[in-house]
């Protein structure tokens, strides 16, 4: 049977309608629990309110009506929701001062750089530099930025763009901040709640997380379960993979790359304050030399964009040497950078659309790519745009890699999809074992194949 309606409601309002996994994001649980008890839980999990067959919407009070009758799950969800506490409403609090403190002299977009210039200089302070309660004064500000900048030189590009940007000295404005948040623990958590509504966002809405971000980070912990001496974010943005998916001790130097200083030194604050080491670099990954060689290669850069003016002047040069990049979609380029940047043994992982995966302008390059065995697997997800619900495929392609990371046959390509939301645990959990070297853990959700190199190469001959 289906569960009731809980009482006195009349039915679900559009706010209320939600997929699967943004139930889960909403609740603070992993998308396969609830995918789990829908399945376990036929006949009782609550019935779709609206939606279609490949993309299913459920009532989110009613969902959590249903969860709440059993103590076990409902405390699962306890546990794992991020409840206002006393720390949170600290933070909280300290946002709103600052804010209120730095809205005469900084423009609102420059909120967010101020902050993070302070919250690095007190996190650089604490670690390093033992700084005296007298050195967070407008007098020992300068100071602090040469020091700090001698490890990390991004961060006095950084005071360089506050500092045009700000209509009072740098050294007193960042003081003031600076004394506002020192007493702050969680740094990390203070600067992700300045970003969060800023104006420095790029891609989706502050409140949802895409699938490809949720399925890249899952697929990184699968290919570096135990982590990486390097890592690079080829298109970083504000770095939320890679923020998500190491940890101090997951992960060696992190260096990131974007066209956009701001965003770039924005994201390296948030690695700085997670304790991990940081390099950033504002710049185009597509032209010039490839970046250095890492461990871990990860890109997700904006979809639809085509070729930078350098990466077209490229193509056809030993700057792209499996082949055409074409100049409708910068994807292959994406995908081609990403390999030549991957150390020997490493992996890469690019986010592109999946009609890259037929484009008939790079067929040549994906041959390529799977006649030498660069390409290794290729997970195709659907991403909802989070303010309308339309849905594009998205594919995370994944290069390098060898026998001693990888369990697939060496003569292969693994390939996934998965065509809901719904079905994206499952499929993730399958990459999972696919890659780890386990023939099957079953097959509801999604589709995958380990395809032979000959094969794939043969039937996109025809």
């Amino acid at each position: 049977m289906t569960t009731p309606r809980p009482a006195g409601h009349d039915g679900p309002t559009s706010d209320d309608l939600l997929g699967l996994s943004q139930i889960a994001r909403r609740l603070g649980i992993g998308p396969s629990v609830i995918s789990n008890w829908k399945t376990r839980y036929p006949t009782e999990f609550p019935a779709p309110r609206s939606g279609t067959s490949g993309r299913p919407l459920y009532s989110f009070s009613e969902v959590r009506a249903w969860i709440e009758q059993v103590p076990g799950r409902a405390a699962l969800v306890r546990a794992a929701a991020p409840g206002a506490d006393a720390d949170d409403a600290e933070v909280m609090s300290t946002v709103n001062r600052l804010r209120e403190e730095l809205r005469a002299d900084v423009p609102v977009r420059d909120v967010p750089s101020v902050v993070a210039l302070a919250a690095a200089l007190v996190h650089i302070g604490r670690d390093r530099l033992e700084v005296p309660n007298d050195g967070w004064e407008a007098a020992g500000i300068a100071r602090l930025i040469s020091e700090a900048s001698v490890s990390d030189p991004w961060l006095f590009d950084l005071a360089a763009r506050v500092s045009a940007s700000i209509s009072r000295p740098l050294d007193e404005l960042v003081a003031r901040a600076v004394r506002i948040i020192s007493g702050i623990d969680d740094l990390a958590a203070l600067l992700d709640h300045v970003l969060e509504p800023g104006a420095v966002r790029r891609g989706a809405d502050a409140e949802h997380r895409s699938a490809a971000e949720e399925a890249l980070s899952s697929m990184i912990r699968s290919v570096a379960p135990q982590g990486f001496p390097s890592a690079t974010d080829l298109a970083s943005g504000l770095a939320t993979v890679l923020a998500e998916a190491v940890g101090d001790e997951r992960a060696g130097k992190v260096e990131l790359h974007d066209i956009d200083d701001e965003i770039v030194q924005l994201a390296a604050v948030r690695m700085l304050l997670r304790g991990i080491p940081v390099d950033a670099i504002a710049g185009d990954s597509l032209g010039g030399d490839p970046p250095r060689r890492h461990d871990l290669v990860v890109a997700e850069p904006v979809i639809g964009v085509r070729p930078s003016k350098a990466a077209a002047a490229a193509d056809g040069t030993s700057r792209y040497p499996w082949g055409a990049i074409g100049l409708a979609s910068a994807d292959m380029a994406w995908v081609q950078t990403a390999a030549l940047s991957t150390a020997p043994g490493g992996v890469g992982l690019v986010v592109t659309a999946a009609t890259a995966l037929a484009d008939a302008a790079t067929k040549d390059a994906r041959r390529a790519l799977v006649a030498d065995g660069t390409l290794r697997a290729v997970v195709t997800v659907p991403s909802p745009h989070p303010r309308t619900g339309a849905v594009t495929d998205l594919a995370i392609w994944v290069v390098g890699a060898d026998a001693a990371t990888c369990g697939l046959p060496a003569d292969s390509v693994l390939l996934m999809h998965a065509r809901t939301e719904d079905e994206l645990a499952t499929v993730l959990e399958r990459f999972r074992a696919l890659w780890g070297g386990t023939p099957s853990i079953g097959s509801d959700g999604g589709s995958a194949a380990v395809v032979s190199r000959a094969d794939l190469i043969e039937s996109g001959s025809r």
